[in-house]
């Protein structure tokens, strides 16, 4: 569907916001699965709100063990992290390659415009290799198609597994890519992979997507804590991957092979430094975590980071929508000038400025921000209005060094 061109919104690298907590924790699913046992068809979504509606359609535990998928287990874990979250699971044909599924989730987006992430499992082009060509097909063809049609996508997430004949040194480095909204998961539960031979390589999809949905826009996808925990989890210090009572995510271990345990600090830091998510512990915190939020574009980039992406997303949706009702409305000139009435600039200003940055700081998304129209500007129908709008976005603590001395 085309749109008549209105308010045009550039990404600029320095500057970067979400809607409120309910619209922004919608997300689609994509899994290459056989669908034998469900009543689901292939290439068309369905609408999930809880774990038993799945299961409702025929996906179950038993549905992964017959089928050597795991399609229920994704599902869970998104609602096991994200209870208050919105799904869509998208299932395609189990031999379906990630770029022919591409026009069936075009469509769906644009049947469910308010997905504002997508998580795709269970394909056989995942190897790391692979998957590191895919990406930037990936951001021109999902992301800046959709974006086409008005469509802002704050994430990608992709399984990247099996690592062929690859030694660990030589993991392709994702951080030399321009794919600002895709992110590679590497980590995994290292008893669900131990389970079958055919689940040895998966990533922590669903698990990734419910830590996204139960997160304020602007946290990072790797928090020891977040902001708004749910109901049951209120009294937790930390809310990690880890459920002790039911066995989830006691061990860790990466899609391509390697028990977390086995890997070396220097090992952990240059995965993290090629652009990979994975899961890990940290000492002082119990529990499992993901380790952050890049994505695969150069680690100076303001938007290498999820939640920065989302951020900007979210600001631009909100700032699109306060100046809808201008467009090609009147506007009222200086006679002396031929400018803009500056009342006129004043107006718009504080609209966008109370719809935008207003709101998002009273979500507690940014610490601030700015907006600014110049006045000596002739609004044409050739020549756009040009209106600055400058985020300041929250920064993440990624580390702690503590000179500690006794006397």
């Amino acid at each position: 569907m085309g749109n008549l061109e209105g308010t045009k919104i550039n990404k600029i690298d320095g500057g970067n916001g979400r809607l409120s907590a309910t619209n922004a924790r919608i997300f689609l699913m994509i899994g290459a699965i056989s669908l034998v046992g469900s009543t689901l068809q292939a290439n068309e979504a369905v609408k999930l709100i809880q774990t038993k509606d799945v299961e409702a359609v025929g996906i179950t535990p038993a549905f992964d063990a017959n089928n050597k998928v795991l399609a229920h287990y994704h599902v869970s874990e998104f609602f096991r992290n994200a209870p208050e979250g919105t799904l869509y699971f998208l299932p395609v044909a189990d031999d379906a390659t990630i770029t022919e599924t591409l026009p069936t989730v075009l469509q769906t987006l644009k049947t469910y415009s308010e997905i504002k992430g997508i998580g795709f499992f269970g394909f056989t082009d995942q190897t790391l290799t692979s998957v590191f060509g895919l990406v930037e097909s990936l951001q021109e063809d999902l992301v800046g198609e959709a974006k086409k049609s008005g469509i802002l996508i704050d994430s990608v997430l992709l399984e990247a597994g099996g690592k062929g004949a690859l030694t660990f040194n030589n993991y392709p480095d994702f951080t030399t890519k321009s794919a600002e909204n895709i992110s590679v998961i590497i980590g995994q539960d290292r008893d669900v992979a131990d389970l079958e031979t055919e689940y040895a390589a998966h990533s922590s999809i669903g698990s990734a997507l419910g830590m996204l949905a139960v997160r304020q826009i602007s946290e990072n996808l790797g928090s020891t804590d977040i902001i708004n925990k749910p109901e049951d989890r209120k009294a937790e210090k930390f809310y990690s991957l880890t459920d002790s009572a039911t066995e989830k995510f006691v061990k860790a271990s990466l899609s391509t092979g390697e028990k977390l345990s086995e890997l070396t600090n220097v090992q952990i830091k240059s995965l993290q430094e090629k652009g990979y998510i994975l899961i890990g512990s940290y000492v002082g915190a119990a529990g499992m975590y993901f380790s952050g939020s890049e994505t695969c574009t150069s680690s100076t980039s303001k938007y290498s980071t999820i939640e920065n992406n989302s951020v900007w997303n979210a600001a631009a949706r909100l700032i699109r929508e306060a100046l809808a009702p201008y467009i090609k409305g009147k506007v009222k000139k200086d006679p002396k000038t031929g400018f803009i009435l500056s009342t006129t600039i004043a107006h718009w200003q504080q609209v966008a400025y109370k719809a935008c940055i207003e709101r998002m700081e009273a979500e507690n998304d940014i610490s601030g921000g700015s907006i600014y129209i110049n006045p000596a500007q002739y609004p044409k129908k050739e020549t756009p209005l040009k209106i600055n709008v400058t985020i300041e976005s929250d920064e993440i603590a990624h580390t702690f060094e503590v000179d500690l001395t006794v006397q």
